[in-house]
């Protein structure tokens, strides 16, 4: 259903560059973990919620993980130099198994934080990294471009 709303919009001549795609599904995230926290912090001293808020929360997240990860392998494969593209498509993934281990040194302070307090530190690395994204729209739009006219491609980029 994304894919048939991105196809409806860049036929409408409203296309959205990859970099702000993956910033709105950073966002997209951290309202996920703004969710869970407030889940969280409404549960009281039982620390049981319904079963609904979990339900929502992975919804939400996978809808936000859908902007970021086929749109950043996409945008690997783009933006490689030629006869790179193996190469920058395995950097893609290289960064991937990067997160993860970071996600595992933030999961370390499961322990140490109030559970609200946690799912609020992840909506803000979240915030942080589609604020990154943004940052990175510019220079990724000049360099998809140049890759689309160096291909004789103009509607590429």
């Amino acid at each position: 259903m994304l894919l048939a709303h991105w196809r409806r919009r860049a036929d409408a001549g409203s296309v959205q560059s990859s970099a702000r795609k993956m910033a709105l599904g950073g966002i997209i995230v951290a309202g996920a973990y703004l969710l869970i926290a407030a889940a969280s912090a409404t549960t009281g001293d039982s620390g049981r919620a319904h079963w609904l808020w979990l339900v929502a929360f992975f919804v939400i997240l996978t809808f936000g993980e859908l902007h970021i990860l086929p749109t950043g392998l996409g945008l690997f494969a783009r933006l490689a130099p030629i006869g790179l593209g193996a190469t920058t498509v395995a950097a893609w993934f290289l960064s991937i198994f990067t997160g993860s281990l970071s996600a595992g040194a933030v999961g370390a302070l499961w322990s140490h934080l109030s559970h609200p307090v946690f799912f609020a530190v992840l909506a803000g690395i979240a915030s942080v990294a589609a604020g990154l994204l943004l940052a990175l729209d510019r220079p990724t739009r000049r360099i998809e471009a140049a890759r689309a006219a160096e291909s004789g491609d103009p509607g590429q980029a």
